[in-house]
């Protein structure tokens, strides 16, 4: 009896063990949130000065970013757009009302979160999921957010991390403020940072990341995300 229960002990240590190892590790990852007040501040007021900054004022996608909308599903490919199907003005663009107003950071654009970067009904279910790569990858990203209603799990490089509302976001109707994910681990920069779904319509304006050059690594960091979408 006691060599069956050590048995049983050794395959729950040695499944525990595999599972363990299977699970991707997230690097060093700081989460923090720029509130609604300084929204449309200047980027070096901001600490984020020297960045690459992707104002969505015209299709092509700032060099080295990718966006994805996923699927009906919520899943994600792990490749995104390079330019954008259309752009979206909140303010003329809308026949739906003016939901987005707020949005704009920069301009008169913004992203919204469908398959074709235009409104919809804003009764529809399909408000989907967003990811933003960064494949060469970049020691920290920006994201202006407005109307990100839902307290979404983020995900950064594929693994989840916390609720939004935990980094200090305003989920709310209006300005939700200015999101920055940083890897403190230079083996492991930020190539991927998703959240959204479950209906929630949301703009998304002012990405901005780090012009770094990419790490030994990335191309790794890369292929494990790219990994946990096939």
């Amino acid at each position: 009896m006691y060599r069956m229960r050590m048995n049983t002990a050794r395959l729950l240590v040695t499944a525990l063990t595999v599972l363990t190892a299977a699970a991707p590790a997230a690097a060093d990852i700081l989460v923090e949130v720029i509130g609604p007040a300084q929204w449309g501040a200047d980027d070096a007021d901001l600490g984020l000065a020297g960045g690459i900054v992707e104002d969505f004022e015209d299709s092509a996608l700032a060099n080295g970013l990718q966006i994805e909308i996923s699927d009906a599903a919520g899943n994600f490919t792990g490749t995104g757009w390079t330019s954008l199907p259309n752009t979206f003005d909140p303010i003329n663009g809308d026949p739906f009302g003016d939901s987005f107003e707020l949005g704009v950071w920069d301009g008169t654009k913004v992203l919204v979160n469908t398959t074709n970067n235009q409104s919809q009904s804003y009764g529809s279910p399909d408000w989907r999921p967003v990811s933003l790569y960064v494949p060469s990858g970049t020691e920290w990203i920006a994201v202006a957010t407005q109307q990100v209603t839902i307290n979404h799990v983020l995900f950064v490089n594929g693994v989840a991390l916390s609720r939004l509302g935990s980094y200090g976001m305003d989920i709310s109707v209006g300005r939700n403020g200015l999101l920055i994910v940083r890897s403190t681990d230079p083996e492991e920069p930020i190539v991927s940072v998703s959240f959204g779904g479950r209906g929630d319509a949301f703009v998304i304006d002012h990405v901005v990341f780090a012009d770094t050059p990419a790490v030994s690594s990335s191309e790794a960091a890369w292929s494990r995300v790219k990994a946990l979408y096939r």
